[in-house]
C-alpha cells in the first residue's frame, strides 16, 4: 500500500503517494513538458499518463481544456480528487490507456513505484486488465464543433509507438500540434523519432536522468 502526502504547489494542492512526490518535486524533472512550448488559454490539451494528475492541475489552470487519462485505477481515484481538490471545471478524467486498438489489455503493475505500471513491460507478471482506445477514435467521440488538441503530454512507459499507432488521423490533420513525449524504454525514443519525423514534425530532444522527452 503506497502512503498518500498531500503537497502545496505554486498552482495548486496535489495529493499523491510518497514515492512520486519525492522524486517530482525535489527533481523537478516534470518541467521539461512545457520547457519548448509554454501552455495557453486557447490550448485543447490531452494528458497521457496522468498518474496522481500534477501536469493536469497545472495545465487546468491556464488550458481551455485537460482530457486527463490514466489507466491505473488508484492512481485515477487520487486523479478524480486531484480535480475536485482544485476545483477544476475544465478536466475530463478517463480511466483507459492509449494504444493502437481499441478493447481490453493487461497493465503489468509495478511492485513498487504508482507511476510505472506499463503495457509493455510485465515487471513481476502481475496485471490488472484496463480498457484501451485508439485516441483517433477517442478524440472523435468526445471533441465538440471545431475543437482540436493542440497540445499532447505523455508518459506511457514504454507504449507511445502504440498510442501514436492510433493517432494516425490526429497527426495527419491537426496544425501546430506540440508534442511531449516521455521515451524511456530501450530503443522507444529511436522508434518515436523515426515515426514522427517521417509524419513531418521538427523534433527537439532533451535528457533528464534516465529518461528522455
Amino acid at each position: 500500500m503506497h502512503c498518500i502526502e498531500t503537497v502545496e504547489t505554486d498552482f495548486g494542492t496535489w495529493k499523491t503517494f510518497r514515492d512520486v512526490k519525492q522524486n517530482i518535486l525535489t527533481e523537478q524533472g516534470w518541467e521539461v513538458y512545457d520547457k519548448y512550448r509554454q501552455l495557453t488559454a486557447d490550448d485543447i490539451i490531452v494528458d497521457i499518463g496522468a498518474h496522481t494528475g500534477l501536469f493536469t492541475i497545472k495545465a487546468a489552470k491556464i488550458a481551455k481544456k485537460v482530457i486527463s487519462i490514466e489507466p491505473h485505477p488508484d492512481n485515477f481515484a487520487l486523479l478524480k480528487e486531484n480535480i475536485e481538490l482544485n476545483n477544476l471545471k475544465n478536466v475530463m478524467p478517463l480511466n483507459m490507456a492509449l494504444c493502437s486498438f481499441n478493447g481490453l489489455a493487461k497493465l503489468f503493475l509495478h511492485p513498487w513505484a504508482s507511476g510505472s505500471h506499463s503495457l509493455i513491460s510485465e515487471h513481476d507478471g502481475k496485471f490488472v486488465e484496463i480498457q484501451a482506445r485508439r485516441l483517433d477514435d477517442l478524440l472523435q467521440e468526445i471533441l465538440t464543433g471545431n475543437e482540436q488538441v493542440t497540445f499532447i503530454k505523455s508518459d506511457a512507459e514504454g507504449a507511445t509507438p502504440a498510442l501514436l499507432a492510433g493517432a494516425d488521423n490526429l497527426l495527419q490533420k491537426s496544425k501546430d500540434l506540440f508534442m511531449a513525449m516521455e521515451t524511456n524504454y530501450a530503443g522507444e525514443q529511436t522508434t518515436v523519432k523515426n515515426f514522427l519525423i517521417a509524419k513531418g514534425f521538427e523534433i527537439k530532444t532533451q535528457s533528464y536522468g534516465n529518461e528522455a522527452y
